[in-house]
C-alpha cells in the first residue's frame, strides 16, 4: 500500500503525543506497586488499563478511516486488536496484570522507532535515538517477551493443575502473547536480516 506522507507524519505526531502519555501511566502503575505494596492490582492498573485500551482503539479507527497513514495497516490493526483483547484479561484475572504491565513497556520502543523517523532531519538527536531504539528493540521485544512468556508459562501450569482444563483463561492469555512474541520475532528478522524491506516500511 502507497503511503500517504502527510497522513504517516500526522499519525507518527498523534503517537508522540499518545505514547509518552500511556508510558507516564505505565510507569506511575508501576511505581505505585513498589512504593505502596498493594499488590499488583490496584487503582493504579485501572487507569493504565483504560488508558492503554483508549490508544490502542483511537489508533485502530484511526487505521480504518485513513489506512494510508502507515505502510502496513492490516498487520498493525490486527496487533493493536490482540492488544484491546489482552488488556481485558487482568480485570477479571487480577494475577495477570503484571504480565500485562510488562507486555506494555514495548510501547516505549515504538515512542524511539517514531521518534527516530519523525526527526530524521535533525542528525545529532537521530544519532541518540537511533542507540536508545536499538537498545530497546533487542531488550523489550526480543529479551522480555520471551521472557514474559516463560514467566506467564508457571501460571499456565498452576492453572492446569487447580483445574485440570487447558481450557481457561490463562490458556488464551499465553496463546495471545505466544502471538505478539512471534509478531516481534518476524519484525526483529525483518529489522535485522531484511534491510531493503524494513527501508521500504519506513522503519
Amino acid at each position: 500500500m502507497t503511503v500517504d506522507v502527510t497522513m504517516h507524519a500526522r499519525h507518527d505526531l498523534f503517537n508522540l503525543i499518545a505514547l509518552p502519555l500511556v508510558v507516564l501511566f505505565l510507569f506511575d502503575y508501576l511505581l505505585s506497586c513498589y512504593h505502596h505494596h498493594d499488590g499488583w492490582y490496584g487503582e493504579n492498573f485501572l487507569q493504565i488499563c483504560v488508558v492503554g485500551e483508549l490508544y490502542f482503539v483511537v489508533d485502530v479507527i484511526w487505521l480504518v478511516i485513513w489506512p494510508t497513514s502507515v505502510a502496513s495497516p492490516y498487520v498493525i490493526k490486527c496487533h493493536h486488536l490482540l492488544c484491546c483483547i489482552g488488556w481485558c484479561f487482568p480485570l477479571w484475572w487480577p494475577e495477570m496484570a503484571p504480565y500485562a504491565a510488562a507486555c506494555l513497556l514495548v510501547e516505549v520502543n515504538t515512542i524511539f522507532l517514531i521518534s527516530k523517523r519523525y526527526f530524521r532531519n535533525t542528525p545529532h538527536l537521530q544519532r541518540i535515538l537511533k542507540i536508545c531504539f536499538h537498545l530497546s528493540w533487542v531488550g523489550l521485544r526480543m529479551i522480555n517477551y520471551p521472557v514474559i512468556c516463560y514467566l506467564y508459562s508457571f501460571e499456565v501450569q498452576q492453572r492446569y493443575s487447580s483445574s485440570g482444563s487447558v481450557v481457561n483463561p490463562t490458556t488464551a492469555a499465553m496463546l495471545m502473547l505466544l502471538s505478539l512474541t512471534c509478531l516481534n520475532g518476524r519484525w526483529s528478522w525483518d529489522l535485522y536480516f531484511q534491510s531493503n524491506t524494513i527501508a521500504k516500511k519506513g522503519l
